[in-house]
């Protein structure tokens, strides 16, 4: 896959889900961590960079206080970059705009999605699209302003959703235009 990537001049990789059950104890945090970190060794050799997709589940299970994505991102060399995917977060309980705080420099790439946050088929093991009750961004209850303004060091801003009821065109082009009244393109 680096190889292809490389060949194809693609200089940003994001591995996008881990299973929720690599998320439930420390060891397996640990194991993931050390696969990302071994993939971004190998990724370097070619100038690719690589970086980590969240969902809900890294939410789900805390170590002394710290949730499990936490604990993974403190155990990533710094080559490695995050990419927050903002609703999921936001589905898992994060105060968003203070996750991305604390990810700093090494948050790369935010998910722009909004919608309802009391959902999470992580935690169900059933995913009904409709339930996302995925909106506009800046329309939803996902601090998104917010957490763009934390931003320190963001490189894109990624429009994406699980599930739009509607003119998904629509909602794409409401979200661009929420990003451009911030000034991003």
């Amino acid at each position: 896959m680096l190889d292809d990537a490389a060949a194809l001049g693609i200089d940003f990789l994001i591995d996008p889900m881990t299973a929720p059950e690599r998320w439930a104890s420390r060891d397996e945090v640990a194991k993931t961590a050390e696969r990302m970190n071994r993939v971004a060794a190998l990724a370097a050799d070619r100038g690719i960079r690589v970086g980590y997709h969240n969902h809900a589940q890294e939410f789900h299970h805390s170590f002394d206080g710290v949730s499990a994505y936490e604990t993974f991102v403190a155990q990533l060399e710094p080559s490695v970059q995050l990419e927050l995917d903002a609703y999921w977060a936001a589905v898992g309980g994060q105060d968003v705009p203070a996750l991305v705080a604390r990810l700093g420099d090494r948050l790369k790439a935010l998910h722009v999605k909004d919608g309802s946050t009391g959902y999470d088929p992580f935690k169900t093991g059933e995913f009904k699209p409709e339930l996302l009750g995925q909106v506009v961004a800046g329309t939803g209850e996902v601090p998104l302003a917010a957490a763009l303004d934390a931003a320190s060091s963001l490189e894109l801003a990624v429009v994406e959703y699980d599930h739009v009821p509607g003119d998904v065109f629509a909602a794409i082009a409401g979200s661009v235009a929420f990003l451009a009244e911030r000034g991003i393109r």
